[in-house]
């Protein structure tokens, strides 16, 4: 038990770190004189914020970035609309003092199909693939740690290749959340498709809180502020949904 207790505190000590380090991140990122297309927060824009999962298996390791976005919309005070021909439910974040605005989008579609959802809500918003910002699990950060990477490769996560390759961009900006990995690599599919260990929450929970006032930073010029703001709530999904094919 007291092993336990001290192991905990340490992830708990390494989540506290890695969180305030990508908050300096974050800020040298906004700060800098580059174009703010490079880094997907134009004001000016459109933003497609995207969680990508396994729709119906919304507990599972490989489902965690829908956990993150559901949990930054519950902390916007935004619900979810149906959108079937977006192939995900949608939440629009805008204010009436300025014209940008932030889509939220959660694929009603399995993990590696989620690219279709992902691009066809780039297309019906305008949104370029720089804009298009994915939060998805990584079995190459161990829980308790997350990352942001600016375009790039899939590295093996079938949903941001299945993205990739429907934007025919690597461009997308990612939240990585770390699920660590298995002993074996005989044994990712199964693990991906697992729920988190009861002693995995308390680490999960935590990091889920990190991410979501990382994209509050991240987002910060899109979120409303004062109490006459347009903040657009809509209507939530019915418990018997099925996956869209």
């Amino acid at each position: 038990m007291q092993r336990r207790k001290i192991a905990a505190t340490r992830l708990a000590y390494h989540t506290r770190a890695n969180f305030y380090a990508l908050v300096n991140y974050l800020r040298r990122m906004t700060n800098r004189s580059r174009s703010m297309d490079e880094i997907a927060t134009n004001a000016s824009k459109t933003c497609l914020l995207i969680g990508l999962g396994n729709f119906g298996m919304e507990k599972s390791r490989h489902s965690v970035g829908r956990t993150v976005i559901d949990s930054f919309a519950s902390q916007l005070g935004v619900v979810w609309q149906k959108e079937r021909r977006l192939f995900g439910y949608t939440a629009r974040i805008s204010s009436k003092d300025a014209p940008q605005q932030l889509i939220l989008l959660k694929p009603t579609l399995y993990m590696n199909e989620n690219g279709r959802s992902v691009a066809k809500g780039a297309a019906f918003y305008g949104v370029e693939a720089s804009d298009v910002f994915l939060i998805h699990d990584d079995i190459d950060l161990p829980l308790g740690k997350c990352a942001v990477k600016n375009g790039g490769s899939a590295r093996g996560h079938n949903g941001v290749k299945s993205a990739v390759i429907c934007m025919q961009s690597d461009r997308m900006p990612r939240l990585r959340f770390g699920i660590g990995r298995p002993h074996s690599r005989s044994l990712v599919r199964d693990y991906v498709l697992e729920d988190f260990d009861e002693e995995e929450m308390p680490l999960v929970e935590a990091t889920v809180k990190s991410c979501v006032e990382l994209l509050m930073i991240r987002f910060a010029a899109f979120i409303p502020r004062r109490k006459n703001d347009d903040v657009i709530l809509l209507d939530g999904p019915k418990a018997s949904d099925k996956p869209d094919s």
